[in-house]
């Protein structure tokens, strides 16, 4: 209302789900450093960070900002900011918690793999995201199970146990 051209301007468009358009809130009334701008702000690297750990025999994703060297001192601050407040790691990890529950089921369907077979699997994710470029909470997950020994045993077991039920 107070600045109408803003409604049009590329600087002001910043595409976003309607969950981050609301949690992103007025920007200018805040004072905070800007959100990203995917169409001005291009970043290097893998700057989410998943890690996937075992925690009473379950699954859990964990999601932590990785910067990089080559960002600076205000890219840094601007990626900090647009993490914490769309809450970005909790959000990941919702949807993170979603392919490793249901991962094992996948799994079930196919002939006797291996660990090694199954880290493959989680490799060609990895790259098939890389590609998309966008879903960095998903590229950040698969890079991790791509070397995570201990959960692919985990869903291994699990899609073992889902077979035997269906025996």
């Amino acid at each position: 209302d107070e600045h109408p051209y803003l409604a049009v301007s590329p600087f002001n468009l910043v595409p976003s789900c309607s969950i981050c358009h609301v949690k992103k809130g007025r920007v200018s009334a805040r004072g905070n450093i800007p959100i990203l701008n995917p169409y001005f702000d291009h970043i290097d690297g893998e700057w989410p960070r998943a890690v996937v750990q075992m925690d009473d025999g379950l699954p859990a994703a964990h999601y932590e900002l990785s910067p990089q060297p080559s960002w600076s001192a205000s890219l840094r601050k601007k990626v900090e900011e647009h993490f914490c407040r769309l809450e970005l790691a909790e959000r990941y990890c919702v949807k993170a918690g979603n392919v490793l529950s249901n991962f094992p089921s996948s799994l079930s369907s196919h002939g006797k793999l291996t660990k090694e077979d199954v880290l493959d699997i989680f490799n060609e994710r990895y790259q098939s995201e890389k590609n998309c470029e966008r879903r960095d909470w998903a590229i950040a997950l698969y890079h991790n199970l791509a070397e995570n020994e201990e959960y692919a045993g985990w869903a291994l077991d699990k899609a073992e146990a889902m077979r035997a039920s269906l025996e």
